[in-house]
């Protein structure tokens, strides 16, 4: 009988525990985004030249990198500018850790058909994750951060105003 409450104790413990840690890992949706990096890449794999743009957004920053080929390791330019407050703040506003861990790390056939690929990338301290997609692609889990991330990302595509 004793043995049987030890046993039982002993495995009792060994779930709280295990739901504990469960608890630790989970992504919450804290407001805390001073480590928040949310990056856009736009790659066309077959044109000729120009054919890759990265976006890097930060509090208080966005950083434009244009690249020649979509391999290139070097850009063709970069270009850092202030981000409005606002912009940055529409940009946490849509921004749902737990909604963007559900999505698949790669939606449809990226590249098929010699589309133009896009990948959302979002990183923390404690979080990173990556979605890669045709450009243009709807996923209605995060669709208000895709929208709002293109269409700021759409106002930076030129050179003007770089620091």
């Amino acid at each position: 009988m004793k043995n049987n409450l030890i046993l039982f104790t002993l495995v009792l413990l060994g779930f709280f525990t295990m739901s504990s840690q469960c608890k630790k890992e989970q992504l919450g949706n804290e407001k805390n985004f001073s480590e928040l990096v949310i990056s856009l890449d736009q790659t066309a794999w077959f044109c000729a030249e120009k054919c890759r743009y990265n976006f890097t957004f930060t509090d208080g920053q966005v950083t434009t990198e244009r690249y020649n080929a979509p391999n290139d390791e070097t850009p063709l330019w970069t270009c850092t500018r202030k981000l409005a407050a606002a912009d940055w703040q529409k940009l946490v506003a849509t921004f749902d850790k737990d909604a963007l861990s559900g999505v698949e790390e790669t939606i449809g056939c990226p590249g098929c058909a010699d589309e133009p690929i896009e990948t959302v990338k979002v990183s923390t301290a404690q979080f990173e994750h990556a979605v890669r997609m045709n450009i243009g692609t709807a996923i209605p889990a995060v669709q208000p951060l895709l929208d709002e991330l293109r269409s700021q990302a759409e106002a930076y595509k030129d050179q003007e105003n770089c620091e």
